[in-house]
Formats: structure tokens, sequence, C-alpha cells
């Protein structure tokens, strides 16, 4: 019995020890922060991924066909394009 109550009584003080220690939880709410703001931006990006893709592709074709304009080293423009 009197066992018994020793490990209720180191149980007990393990748990209020836990409990009372405040260490880690600053990394933990950083963490969760930084969850908080990457989530939904993630969410965001899946949701619009076609319509992004597209915008990408759309401006890559632009600069590309823009390409062929550009001043020669003489300052003469090719027709290349």
């Amino acid at each position: 019995m009197q066992q018994a109550k020793e490990l209720a009584h180191r149980i007990s003080a393990q748990a209020t020890r836990l409990y009372r220690d405040e260490q880690g939880a600053e990394g933990l709410e950083k963490l969760l922060i930084i969850g908080a703001i990457v989530l939904p931006l993630l969410a965001a990006l899946f949701f619009y991924r076609r319509e992004i893709t597209d915008m990408v592709k759309g401006n890559w074709t632009d600069i590309e066909s823009d390409t062929g304009n550009l001043p020669s080293d003489d300052g003469t423009f090719d027709d290349a394009g």
C-alpha cells in the first residue's frame, strides 16, 4: 500500500512539473503561427493552380515572342522573330 502511495505521489509530481514546464512553448507558438500563414497560402495555390499556370505560360510566351525584337550589337534590330 505504501508503494502505491509513493508511486501516485511521484506520478503527481511529474505531472505537475510537466504542466508547469514552459520550455519549448515559444517554439511551438512559432510553429503554429507559421502553419497559420503557410496552410492558407498552400490552399490558395492549390485552388488557383490552373489560373496561375495559365498566367505564367502566357507571360512566358509573351517574353519568348518579344526576344526576337532585341537590338543587335550594332544597335539595329534583327528580324529573327
